[in-house]
């Protein structure tokens, strides 16, 4: 364009009209201030999840490091820095045995870049302000939660779906499949799991779930019948398991709910002892949890297309998520009655949504054990009222 487009006499009068000493020296100036805010940035950045991991735990740290936002201003800083070095390498002056150019166009538009970086950057420091405050780290984590609570439990409640069906249990002929490697099991595959079961024409009953740390030599699944080809087949199985270094919240709602558990943690810890932050994740547990209770529990049976079951999978109930998340926090609350008695004020939120007959059970079972955690406590009279109260709001929301 600006070889071809307009003479420099042409351009409206706002564009740069400098000559290739200037061009060359504001290129150089805007390119040396901005490598200068992306190392000042990334500094800022390392601070920030050092102090995320301190106060919040490690494992906040990949939603730190998804953050889109501050993906988008590291990503303007260094394609301004870019876009200046190639703008100045194509300036000519007199003395470079070349006829002279000056690129007015292309330096305009580095000016408006530079603009674009300073407001990134003011965008950028009020972000990571907002973004390590606890409520905001709650509110992003508990999205993820609901999101894999849709993803993973996508039906509610309507007409009656009838009894459950008695698992199968694996037959004594049953056969070991182990894993081939380590980690964290991140992504299942249920259609290949499928497909290599009804290939192998054999019934497999998996061992483990997202979530769970896979260990090398230890069983993936059970089969019956053996499998003809036992080692094609346990290749076809691990190829159906994605395994990482860490958990995600791709298959597995229970690790959003451990994120905000382990901030809870930090913040009872002895050397912190702030309860309400501890009562923020709580209610941002409770609310993922009351989505849940509305929700259907899949089905762990799958079937062939002639409805010959071939993959038995185990699965979260809403119990085992309930107590992974309010059992390490009633363990660690037993000497603060603030966390006590919210504890019990989000059960019977939760209870007011609860369909299932189980579900209600496991939310009156949680309610006594705080009770019973709080033991200590309830010698003061008025502590000892507010539990019992909250209690029994608990019971009305969720008779038995």
């Amino acid at each position: 364009l600006d070889r071809h487009a307009w003479g420099a006499d042409a351009l409206p009068g706002w564009f740069y009209g400098g000559g290739a000493d200037g061009a060359r020296a504001l290129l150089s100036a805007v390119a040396g201030s901005i490598i200068t805010v992306v190392a000042v940035t990334f500094s800022v950045t390392i601070v920030a999840l050092t102090v995320a991991s301190q106060h919040f735990g490690p494992r906040l740290l990949n939603s730190f490091m998804r953050d889109r936002p501050a993906q988008l201003v590291l990503g303007t800083f260094i394609g301004t820095f870019a876009y200046c070095l190639v703008v100045l390498r194509s300036v000519q002056g007199e003395g470079d045995g070349y006829s002279v150019f000056v690129p007015h166009l292309a330096v305009t538009a580095a000016l408006a870049l530079t603009l674009v970086s300073v407001a990134a950057l003011i965008y950028y420091v009020h972000h990571v302000a907002v973004s390590l405050q606890v409520s905001e780290i709650a509110r992003a984590v508990t999205s993820n939660l609901e999101e894999a609570i849709d993803r993973l439990y996508p039906e509610h409640f309507g007409a009656d779906a009838g009894p459950d069906q008695p698992l199968p249990k694996p037959p004594a002929d049953a056969v070991d499949v182990p894993f081939n490697s380590s980690g964290y099991v991140q992504r299942l595959e249920g259609g290949r799991v499928l497909e290599a079961a009804v290939k192998a024409d054999v019934v497999v009953w998996l061992r483990v779930r997202p979530g769970d740390f896979a260990t090398e030599g230890l069983p993936v699944a059970v089969a019956a019948p053996p499998p003809r080809d036992p080692d094609a087949f346990a290749r076809q199985l691990n190829g159906a398991i994605v395994l990482g270094a860490d958990r995600t919240d791709q298959q597995d709602a229970g690790f959003p709910l451990q994120q905000l558990v382990e901030v809870s943690l930090h913040a009872l810890s002895t050397g912190i002892n702030e309860p309400f932050t501890a009562v923020t994740c709580i209610d941002r547990i409770g609310q993922g949890l009351a989505r849940l209770a509305t929700r259907r529990i899949p089905s762990p049976l799958r079937a062939d297309d002639g409805g010959h079951v071939r993959v038995i999978t185990p699965l979260d109930s809403f119990r085992d998520l309930l107590d992974k998340s309010f059992d390490p926090i009633r363990a660690h609350a037993t000497g603060s009655p603030v966390v006590g008695g919210h504890l019990l004020k989000v059960l019977s939120r939760i209870a007011t949504v609860a369909q299932r007959a189980e579900d209600r059970a496991a939310i009156r079972r949680q309610a006594d054990l705080v009770l019973v955690s709080m033991a200590e406590w309830r010698q003061d009279p008025s502590v000892k009222e507010q539990m019992e109260n909250a209690r029994a709001k608990v019971e009305r929301a969720a008779p038995a």
